[in-house]
């Protein structure tokens, strides 16, 4: 993916326990700009581990059998439940195991299959009834270093296929027709907000004013309410245009009841393409969004204001729009602050161009400055 070199990463993967320091950290010390989690790691070893509380086991998982049944045994990543059932033993890179040459072309491939094993998991009961797939993830994600350039990549899997895993607090833009909407003003575009259901997944919910659309908008609208309403994992294929080897491709939603069902069907549609939509398996929904141009927007709070960008903007792109015509002030005040379990923690980064230009925001990050 993002990082390439030319050496093996060879030899045991030695690693130590770390502890809490409460901060992110952006760091460009080494060869790869990591963003390092609210932990500083004593590990000379290419991997580190880290205990979390990810939720106890369901009583479907008999006890005593949780070690082996839930534990995850991967070069790289693993994951393993203590006596308690409920902390868990993480194991993930480290800064200097992410520094190690070709570890991130490995690491890449193995997190895929991590995930997959996570979602088997899940499933099975070993982070309870309550505790989804997403949210395992994201405080799996939280608690381990990752490169800067990456964040999009682990947090919600949008990568080089050009799909992401929605998220509570993001929001789905489709740009009508002109034939779908009225002429007054605003009523050209179609807003769906991405948000959390219980116990576990997401719903999308119309967040855009329904009485601006003509008869086909709010079919379209019906439609995509109705035909997710059963399927809590969602997943957008983004729009993509006709290149020498792939024709164009319309945005995809595809909804499913488990993760499994979701990668199977994702692996159809990366195969055929749009024509994939069509094909049926049960406990999963495809739609081709055909009535106009889809969006994916992440939720960013800016000064104590709700705002919405795109994935992969970056600190610096925000302090350009939004600082009055003078960025270079905004940047000696400007915090950041992300999640971190169940509070937030600020991000250190050095206050110059070039680190805030590394620092891509993730929905539900919060900027302030003066």
């Amino acid at each position: 993916m993002f990082f390439v070199g030319m050496s093996v990463l060879t030899g045991c993967l030695r690693n130590h326990s770390v502890k809490s320091m409460g901060q992110y950290q952006l760091d460009p010390r080494s060869d790869v700009t990591l963003i390092l989690p609210p932990t500083t790691s004593s590990t000379d070893g290419a991997t580190q581990t880290t205990v979390l509380d990810l939720g106890k086991r369901s009583s479907s998982v008999s006890h005593g059998d949780e070690l082996g049944s839930c534990s995850i045994r991967g070069r790289i990543f693993a994951l393993s439940p203590e006596k308690d059932g409920r902390r868990w033993e993480f194991q993930s890179p480290s800064v200097r195991g992410w520094n190690t040459s070709s570890l991130y072309e490995e690491a890449d491939r193995e997190w895929d299959a991590f995930l997959l094993e996570i979602a088997k998991r899940t499933s099975d009961g070993c982070f309870g009834k309550e505790r989804g797939v997403d949210a395992v993830q994201q405080r799996l994600v939280e608690a381990m270093p990752i490169p800067a350039d990456g964040v999009l990549r682990f947090y919600y899997s949008l990568g080089s296929f050009g799909f992401v895993d929605l998220h509570p607090g993001m929001q789905i833009r489709v740009e009508m027709k002109e034939a779908t909407v009225s002429k007054k003003p605003a009523a050209g575009s179609v807003l769906f907000s991405v948000e959390g259901r219980s116990p576990v997944g997401v719903t999308l919910a119309l967040a855009s004013p329904r009485r601006h659309l003509l008869d086909d908008g709010k079919t379209m609208v019906s439609e995509m309410q109705g035909a997710f309403a059963a399927y809590p994992l969602l997943r957008l294929f983004l729009e993509q245009g006709a290149t020498s080897s792939e024709p164009s491709r319309h945005a995809l939603l595809l909804g499913a009841k488990t993760q499994d069902v979701l990668n199977q069907r994702t692996d159809s549609l990366l195969q055929r393409g749009e024509s994939g939509c069509d094909s049926t398996l049960p406990e999963s929904v495809c739609i081709v969004v055909s009535e106009g141009t889809v969006s994916l927007l992440s939720t960013i709070t800016v000064n104590g204001h709700a705002a919405f960008y795109a994935p992969g903007t970056t600190l610096s792109q925000v302090l350009d729009v939004n600082s009055d015509h003078k960025p270079g002030g905004a940047l000696q005040t400007v915090t950041v602050k992300r999640r971190f379990g169940d509070h937030y923690a600020t991000i250190l980064f050095r206050r110059d161009r070039e680190m805030v230009s590394k620092l891509i925001l993730l929905n539900g990050d919060r900027i302030r400055w003066n």
